[in-house]
């Protein structure tokens, strides 16, 4: 995957001395650009479209977040609550700061060591998310191919130990940018070191692509085509035994239990390489189809426009993924819904309850009025009969 953040055109200070003019070619190369459509299409897209993404899609992390803590006894919805904390890191990391890079502001240029963990947080938060995607995959497809182990194979607390190997597994791969980027003297740009130009132009993007896309997209594929052909494999053999015994309904709630957690699975799994595939697309093609520099100090304008618009499309659809997940699971997870439904219900409760020193509502008052007043005719009615009797016998 290629940095989502980096300028069409790599600018590197020309080494110019201080008696001349210092040139911005960031601001020159805009200026250029700004009378191309295609241009200005990104350019909306980018400081529209990314901020709508990041409200709504933080705002649903949050949620699914919420509602994930109160299934973590559910060795799935371990993943799923890790995904939630690094789907925010996604929106709140690069998807941000491509949108303050729209208002001229860019975050990453003020420090050396800020510009070093933005540019790791960036792709570990990427990676992270797409290989959590694979261990949810995983779990499932050892679930429902050894049931008879899977309570012992899977269980919540093998779940947060793979995501703990994960995240320093990718901490390991990532670790290069804690010593080859800085943030340029001159032209205030956070960039590479010049010795490293060749690996983080020509080698790291295809490294980057294989741990994001490639190979998760790989494994995904043939894990999610495994679970459905063990799932209808097991599926005809319990309900052949459990038809034969005392216990089908016991069975038949556990099988449509996977059932459902499968579904939910295949639905973010097709999600995440719906969204995710044209920016892995756009690494492979990009040099034959939006060759915007055919020689060393020639650029195509018009070219580089419509590499510019596809980009960021590509880019909106990959920030997508990373919000869009809560509504998946809101439409697709029935337990989800439920635990959902019951945080929602509790939160009303608790507005609705009233206070200690409430005043009572008019209505209650006027029938709390009329049984006392009832209950004062009743005592009175009681003495005056009582009077008329000592009267008498008098």
């Amino acid at each position: 995957m290629e940095n989502v953040f980096m300028n069409p055109l790599r600018l590197r200070s020309n080494g110019t001395s201080p008696s001349q003019p210092s040139i911005n070619y960031a601001e020159l190369l805009h200026i250029i650009l700004s009378v191309i459509p295609e241009y200005r299409a990104a350019l909306d897209i980018n400081e529209y479209g990314l901020l709508v993404v990041i409200i709504i899609g933080f705002l649903a992390n949050q949620l699914a977040l919420i509602v994930m803590i109160k299934l973590c006894h559910i060795p799935m919805y371990n993943y799923m609550t890790a995904l939630a904390v690094v789907d925010s890191s996604v929106l709140l990391g690069p998807c941000l700061i491509r949108w303050l890079l729209t208002q001229d502001i860019d975050i990453r240029a003020h420090d050396t060591a800020l510009c070093r963990i933005l540019y790791f947080q960036t792709h570990w938060s990427f990676a992270m998310s797409a290989w959590i995607l694979v261990a949810m995959t995983l779990d499932r497809f050892v679930a429902i191919t050894f049931p008879l182990h899977a309570r012992h194979l899977s269980t919540p607390r093998r779940a947060r130990v793979v995501i703990l190997i994960l995240g320093l597994v990718l901490t390991l791969v990532n670790c290069h940018f804690f010593f080859n980027m800085e943030v340029d003297g001159q032209s205030k740009v956070c960039i590479g070191y010049e010795s490293y130009d060749n690996f983080l132009q020509s080698i790291w993007p295809w490294i980057d692509a294989t741990v994001y896309s490639f190979a998760p997209f790989f494994f995904l594929f043939v894990f999610n085509i495994l679970i459905i052909v063990n799932y209808r494999h097991y599926s005809r053999i319990n309900v052949t035994l459990t038809s034969r015994g005392n216990h089908f309904s016991q069975q038949q709630g556990s099988s449509n239990s996977n059932r459902r957690l499968t579904v939910l699975l295949f639905t973010v799994t097709f999600s995440f390489i719906l969204l995710t595939a044209p920016r892995a697309l756009l690494t492979i093609i990009r040099y034959d189809v939006f060759n915007f520099k055919p020689k060393p100090n020639v650029v195509d304008f018009k070219i580089l426009a419509r590499y510019t618009l596809t980009s960021s499309i590509v880019n909106m659809l990959m920030f997508i993924n990373h919000g869009i997940n809560f509504f998946l699971y809101c439409l697709t997870g029935k337990k989800f819904r439920h635990q959902l439904t019951h945080i929602f219900s509790k939160i009303s409760r608790n507005f609705k309850r009233p206070t200690r020193n409430s005043r009572i509502a008019p209505s209650e008052n006027g029938t709390n009025l009329s049984i006392y007043f009832k209950r004062q005719n009743s005592v009175i009615e009681n003495i005056n009969c009582a009077q008329n009797n000592q009267e008498n016998e008098v």
